[in-house]
């Protein structure tokens, strides 16, 4: 049996993620616009540059034409919760990609001093890590975007064009 304290963290993360879902959807841009955006906004938010994703993103957006606020929200990726273990997945990945760096921290390893001594070849694996997980993360998250806004957009415009109906058919003649 679930206790009342999970299932309401659980309701709450589950509000939440409608929330970001349908702030999303209301949008007003086109669903490539959209689904780019927030494309962008995931794969800057692999890669381990957590106090300027957001201006990376946005940044982004301006060249290819993205959506601002849908990459700002996809940066959310990689927030407090999962910054840490993306950092050390990433690490992870970059070695075994860069097999010369061998410098895959453990989470005990993750400190202020280790990350130093590592210095840039810490730096270089998860950058490598982040681009290697980051660029299937964009495409799927594009491609589903893409799929969702346009469905939304389509029963959108039929509930329109059937309140319209039934306005139009209700009016005495």
């Amino acid at each position: 049996m679930i206790s009342r304290r999970k299932r309401t963290v659980y309701q709450r993360m589950k509000r939440t993620i409608r929330y970001f879902y349908l702030r999303l959807l209301r949008i007003k841009t086109t669903p490539h616009s959209l689904a780019l955006g927030l494309a962008v906004g995931v794969f800057v938010g692999f890669l381990p540059t957590l106090p300027i994703q957001s201006i990376w993103a946005v940044g982004l957006c301006f060249l290819i034409g993205g959506s601002k606020l849908a990459a700002m929200l996809g940066t959310w990726v990689s927030n407090p919760i999962t910054f840490v273990p993306m950092l050390v997945l990433n690490a992870h990945i970059g070695d075994m990609l860069l097999p010369g760096l061998n410098v895959s921290p453990s989470f005990a390893d993750i400190n202020v001093h280790n990350m130093f001594s590592m210095g840039l070849d810490l730096i270089t694996s998860m950058f490598v890590g982040g681009l290697a997980l980051g660029v299937p993360a964009a495409f799927f998250t594009y491609v589903f975007t893409l799929r969702a806004a346009r469905i939304a957009r389509r029963r959108r415009l039929e509930r329109a064009r059937h309140r319209i109906a039934l306005e139009h058919h209700e009016q005495p003649t």
